[in-house]
């Protein structure tokens, strides 16, 4: 799967998955996902996933590039931290300016959402931008999916369709535990993938 965008200046070939070959004279280049090549080293280089954004199916193209670029480096090291919380509580946040207050008695609203870390637990606190079950998923699925923080994901130009509309206004505090002391990357990728 992959794109060929023709502009004034040339044309460029970006890959989504799998494998391309691209000819240009007597050179041939092998493509892999998330690889581009444009036939005038002027033209300004895209990432993909930016390229993709205007797609309904970006979401779908993205899990797939991110699988491929993931496989290799789970078959040479699987992961040693454990995949799940040994024990999580999510619950919904009280409405932003109530008063009322939340865990360790910060007035509802307050906080940002931003997470507290300590060893083997991850607090996601309630706040007035943060954790609403679409902001989880982004970063489950997509900042964190890999146990590690993916920069290009930061903020993705893909949205999430379906689903009810509380899924962008309501907001939760998630608080889990952990054996042993995995990294906050971990908990807010793959161990937030099996807790959602």
């Amino acid at each position: 799967m992959f794109l060929v965008n023709a502009e004034e200046a040339g044309s460029r070939v970006a890959v989504i998955e799998g494998e391309v070959r691209v000819q240009q004279g007597e050179v041939t280049k092998k493509l892999l996902p998330g690889e581009q090549v444009s036939t005038n080293p002027i033209m300004q280089t895209v990432p993909v996933i930016q390229e993709i954004q205007w797609s309904r199916n970006a979401l779908a193209h993205l899990a797939l590039r991110q699988q491929a670029l993931l496989a290799p480096v789970e078959v040479a090291a699987p992961p040693v931290a454990p995949t799940q919380f040994e024990i999580a509580s999510v619950r919904p946040c009280p409405p932003f300016g109530s008063g009322a207050r939340g865990v360790g008695g910060a007035r509802g609203g307050g906080g940002g959402g931003a997470p507290a870390s300590s060893p083997g637990t991850l607090l996601l606190s309630c706040g007035p931008f943060g954790n609403t079950l679409d902001q989880l998923i982004r970063q489950a699925y997509l900042t964190y999916a890999n146990g590690q923080r993916n920069n290009q994901f930061r903020n993705p130009p893909v949205s999430i369709e379906g689903g009810p509309r509380w899924l962008t206004t309501d907001r939760f505090e998630v608080n889990a535990k952990a054996e042993g002391n995995p990294s906050i990357e971990m908990m807010r990728g793959p161990m937030l993938q099996a807790l959602l």
